[in-house]
């Protein structure tokens, strides 16, 4: 398979950038299109988000831990994890 064919893109991908030396963190890629500006924010569009339900912190079980992986001897000793239970609905999070 040629790779030729996995990197087609139908509009030219530029870069803008005055230095020559690299790419700061004020300057972005910019997708340019002929006639059309479109920032990726708007590419992506917004998305609506729920309202948060209530959460009782009663329903809530937790736990603390011993961790586990990289990170030494203080990693296995000691109790860093986190985890938590909500009763109702049995969904468990288990925080390193």
């Amino acid at each position: 398979m040629s790779t030729v064919g996995l990197f087609h893109f139908p509009t030219p991908l530029t870069r803008i950038c005055p230095a020559p030396w690299g790419l700061r963190l004020w300057e972005k890629l910019t997708l340019l299109s002929p006639g059309i500006a479109v920032t990726p924010v708007q590419m992506a569009g917004k998305k609506d988000y729920p309202a948060l339900l209530s959460l009782d912190e009663n329903e809530l079980e937790e736990q603390f831990v011993k961790g586990h992986g990289p990170g030494g001897q203080a990693t296995n000793k000691t109790s860093n994890c986190v985890v938590l239970k909500h009763i109702p609905s049995g969904i468990v999070v288990k925080v390193d």
